[in-house]
């Protein structure tokens, strides 16, 4: 399962051409909480998903978050 997420995000979060939607927030959320309760995920390499994940995540859904 952990390798069929990281082939997930690894799709969702390359680089691409500039056209390619966001994830959206249910997306962002659903993946975070997976990879949270990941055991086999250092918290280096938790938070770089993390990181990569922001990136690819529409702006809109941190707008709120202060």
């Amino acid at each position: 399962m952990f390798i069929s997420l990281l082939l997930a995000v690894g799709f969702i979060v390359a680089p691409a051409v500039s056209a390619r939607p966001y994830l959206n927030c249910e997306d962002f959320e659903w993946i975070v909480e997976g990879l949270d309760k990941s055991e086999i995920v250092s918290e280096v390499e938790r938070e770089e998903i993390r990181y990569e994940l922001i990136e690819a995540t529409d702006p809109a859904c941190f707008d709120d978050e202060d």
